[in-house]
């Protein structure tokens, strides 16, 4: 059983996070597996560690995708002891029929976000469809889509304002570069933080990326208007995108963030 628990924490950390960061630790016995969250672990815009429940919830989703593949049900018990917002949950794992779905498995591990360019076309409305019965189960969560291109366009002008800040502000300056891996091998041993080639993947934009990480150099470029170049070309990349989607909270506590989560992930 604990290979088992091994192979699907192997896979199940895949989730997303903010940042790539990871903010997990497990224990496990006999039949389960406790989630731990790691506070040492700071992450941009984690205001009440909420995107850390975030990322725990997908986390915990594909946990329990994982093991019904495997032929497991799984109970989840979120906050067993409710005075520690770090001990995320107690899953269980119950054996009910002898069963490796390998596509399933495999899909966990293709799926993933990047700030690549989109294919500018409207979404299928059967995907609409799908994604909203996939998530229909989590109670605590609104999902909805925005495809009208002018609501599209104002809601990106807000988005690309985060890419701006990075070249403005010293704290998320220095947060940004600390969790930027900028070669394979230097990814591959961290096991954390954003892969260069998720955030750009031309040279030339490597190169100014590389320069910009000295702050002073930053500096002098911001008076140059850099950082609004930033938000232009973020916006122009975000502008192509067929449909944003986004999750309204109902209830605001952290079992909700939580559900957003596995919601994300579903």
């Amino acid at each position: 059983m604990e290979e088992t628990l091994r192979e699907i924490l192997k896979l199940a950390v895949y989730a997303p996070s903010a940042d790539n960061l990871q903010p997990w630790a497990f224990r496990f016995g006999e039949n389960y597996i406790d989630v731990l969250n790691l506070p040492q672990k700071p992450v941009l815009f984690d205001f009440h560690l909420h995107a850390s429940l975030i990322a725990h919830g997908a986390l915990i989703e594909n946990i329990a995708r994982i093991a019904k593949a495997k032929g497991y049900e799984t109970t989840v018990n979120l906050f067993p002891y409710s005075l520690d917002l770090n001990y995320i949950a107690k899953i269980f794992l119950i054996k009910f029929e002898t069963i490796d779905d390998q596509n399933e498995l495999e899909t966990i591990k293709v799926r993933h976000t990047d700030r690549m360019a989109y294919l500018d076309k409207n979404i299928d409305p059967q995907i609409i469809k799908d994604f909203k019965k996939a998530v229909s189960k989590y109670y605590k969560v609104n999902f909805s889509f925005v495809e009208d291109k002018k609501k599209l366009r104002k809601l990106i002008d807000l988005l690309a304002v985060g890419d701006e800040m990075i070249l403005r502000n010293k704290s998320m300056h220095s947060f940004f570069y600390d969790n930027i891996r900028w070669t394979d091998k230097e990814f591959n041993e961290s096991r954390n933080g954003m892969h260069i080639r998720s955030i750009v993947q031309k040279p030339s934009e490597i190169f100014l990326l590389k320069i910009l990480k000295n702050w002073p150099i930053a500096l002098v470029f911001r008076g140059l208007g850099l950082p609004y170049l930033s938000y232009l070309m973020r916006r122009i990349v975000y502008r192509h995108s067929g449909a944003i989607a986004y999750l309204v909270i109902n209830i605001e506590n952290p079992e909700a963030y939580i559900e957003t989560g596995r919601a994300l992930e579903a």
